[in-house]
């Protein structure tokens, strides 16, 4: 990897990318000399249902969990430090990513662990801009530097977090980098939501064509209506990146690729064994259908195999219910053959089908215009920042 550092050197202290009505070299100072750095609560507090809002890093990852609180008069003891608004949060001791951060916009008491930084500029310095520039490229590469990695969870010290160096240009700049920046971020979000909001619709619509009440519906066992076969293990030292037919097992993914087939293209597969048994696939091309893997052959001609799919795949909750044992979970055949099965009549059934073939691409699409969005921030986090 080359050193940033001598690239500044050679090339001047600017970014490649940057608006027209700014000129002129950025300052670079270590984090410590243009900001204080604390960390939080050294000690797991005892828990109360209301009080002050005890943050930590799920809290700054934004992965859901319940808001947990502490009393005031823990607070008032244990924290000398008291966050401000403005001032950023940093996760630094954690086995998912450091370096992620979140602004204070409140005065209001607020309280939060050891494994969070607090950082508080001493120099004029926005905070947005910070906090955005703790994300990008060339601060992500300070940090990778100064990560204790062999540590689990993985951590990087106050003081060494105080050695990565931080460029900044003149305030009004890094106002205008810091919204330019924040747009692109909502605009990421927004993405997000509208992507929730399709896969919620199509679950309602699917529910509404599957499961719509008829006298005419039938029901059957799956074993009824199918075959059921587990496929056959390959050696994984066979496996290759790049031979012609991917190899499903126990994953949702691929495990690799082999030179040979040994099922037909527009077959159903279920999981059968590991974490995730009881997923439900559709395999559009010739595949090797592994030791962990079932695949669905013979279908019943009363059955149109891609409304079978759909139906399967609606009930995958149900179908990973079926999975027993605790060290290597795996779903029994025996149990899959008994899985009830309701459909209408064949042409009822095509319907069904032709509708619900129209929501995959919508979605498909809607991912790839995410990942636009995602892959125009991580170069624009690159090149506006040095």
């Amino acid at each position: 990897m080359t050193d940033m550092t001598e690239e500044k050197k050679i090339k001047g202290n600017f970014p490649n990318l940057r608006f027209p009505e700014f000129e002129g070299e950025w300052e670079e100072k270590k984090l410590i000399d243009i900001a204080n750095v604390y960390d939080g609560t050294h000690q797991t507090p005892n828990y109360v249902d209301t009080g002050v809002r005890f943050l930590s890093v799920e809290d700054i990852s934004n992965k859901g969990t319940k808001p947990k609180y502490i009393t005031e008069e823990a607070f008032e003891k244990d924290f000398k430090i008291k966050p401000q608004k403005d001032d950023i949060l940093m996760t630094r001791i954690t086995a998912g990513v450091i370096g992620e951060t979140s602004i204070v916009k409140t005065n209001k008491p607020l309280a939060y662990y050891v494994s969070l930084a607090l950082i508080r500029q001493t120099e004029p310095i926005s905070s947005e801009y910070l906090s955005t520039y703790i994300n990008s490229t060339h601060f992500r590469y300070e940090l990778h530097k100064r990560i204790i990695h062999v540590a689990f969870p993985k951590k990087i010290n106050l003081k060494d977090l105080g050695e990565c160096k931080v460029s900044y240009p003149k305030l009004i700049e890094q106002e205008k980098i810091a919204t330019f920046l924040s747009l692109i971020k909502q605009r990421i979000e927004t993405q997000n939501k509208i992507i929730e909001k399709y896969e919620s619709l199509i679950k309602g619509i699917s529910d509404l064509l599957l499961y719509s009440k008829s006298d005419s519906l039938i029901s059957a066992h799956l074993g009824s209506l199918c075959s059921i076969k587990k496929g056959e293990q390959v050696n994984v030292i066979e496996l290759t990146d790049t031979d012609s037919y991917y190899v499903m097992n126990g994953g949702i993914l691929p495990s690799g690729y082999y030179p040979n087939y040994n099922t037909s293209a527009d077959t159903i597969s279920i999981s059968e064994g590991g974490n995730s048994c009881g997923y439900v696939q559709y395999n559009s091309s010739k595949f090797w259908s592994g030791g962990h893997c079932y695949t669905l052959n013979k279908i019943n001609k009363q059955i149109f195999n891609k409304y079978l799919y759909y139906y399967l795949k609606s009930q995958e909750k149900n179908i990973q219910a079926l999975r027993v044992g605790s060290g290597l979970p795996n779903i029994q055949k025996k149990d899959l053959e008994r899985l009830e099965i309701q459909f209408p009549n064949y042409e009822e059934q095509e319907k069904i089908v032709n509708i619900l073939t129209l929501f995959p691409r919508k979605i498909e699409i809607e991912y790839s215009l995410l990942s636009v969005f995602q892959k125009q921030k991580e170069y624009l986090l690159q090149q506006m920042f040095i």
